[in-house]
Formats: C-alpha cells, sequence, structure tokens
C-alpha cells in the first residue's frame, strides 16, 4: 500500500488545524479564553487541510472548493449538532446531580 496519499491528507490535515488556531488566535481577544469557538472551527478547518493534502491544492483553493461544494456546511453543521448533545447532556447530568444533593 502507498502511505503517500495518507501522508499528504493528514499533512493537509495538520496544517488545517494550525491555520484553524492562528485565525482564531488572531481575532481572539487576550483577557478572553474561548474554547467553544476554536473547538467548533477544528473540524472544518482539519476537513479544508484534509482536501487541500487529498487535492494538491493551497489551502485558500481548497477552502472554495469545499465551499461551493457544501463541503464546510456539512462539517459545521454536524460539529455543532454534536456539540450541542454532548453538552447538553452534560448540563441535564449535572443539574440532576445538583437536585438530588
Amino acid at each position: 500500500m502507498d502511505w503517500s496519499m495518507t501522508l499528504q491528507i493528514l499533512q493537509g490535515a495538520g496544517i488545517g488545524l494550525f491555520t484553524v488556531f492562528l485565525g482564531w488566535a488572531k481575532k481572539q481577544e487576550p483577557d478572553k479564553f474561548d474554547w467553544k469557538g476554536l473547538l467548533l472551527r477544528v473540524p472544518t478547518g482539519i476537513a479544508v487541510g484534509a482536501i487541500a493534502g487529498y487535492k494538491g491544492i493551497p489551502f485558500d483553493e481548497a477552502y472554495a472548493f469545499a465551499a461551493s461544494v457544501g463541503v464546510i456546511m456539512l462539517v459545521d453543521n454536524i460539529s455543532k449538532m454534536l456539540w450541542r448533545r454532548i453538552f447538553k447532556k452534560k448540563k441535564l447530568e449535572n443539574k440532576s446531580e445538583k437536585q438530588e444533593k
């Protein structure tokens, strides 16, 4: 099996993750640290970076491609859905524990 394509995809995903972090840090106020804002952008950056690695194109072209075919919208909606379901469940569990005490 040729691992070069897998390596390209992983390298692109890593670059996408790094790009998301830099973009988030640039816009973030120094005294306010928002994990949710960062974590919701990570899956999109990884997906776009993986596309860039797979197709062998620059990140901005991969972003335009991903936006045009709906990948960004799909990944964003799925990550938000999972975020809400996970943390809504944890909030409900915390409320029930507090009520039991």
